[in-house]
């Protein structure tokens, strides 16, 4: 799971505003950091970048 936050965290500093970077890294609204539509230019998804750890088995 950490692994998976730092993920998110990354992806949030390359494309998020720093103030929500720093929400998201103190734990302050990181669902409302990460679907903020500000936060994410147009067409990026966050989907894409969680399907590496996708539990549901493929087929």
């Amino acid at each position: 799971m950490r692994h998976l936050f730092e993920v998110i965290a990354a992806g949030c500093r390359q494309l998020a505003p720093s103030a929500t970077v720093e929400a998201a890294r103190v734990g302050l609204g990181l669902p409302d950091a990460l679907t903020a539509p500000s936060a994410w230019p147009t067409g990026v998804q966050l989907a894409p970048a969680l399907s590496p750890y996708d539990p549901t088995p493929a087929g």
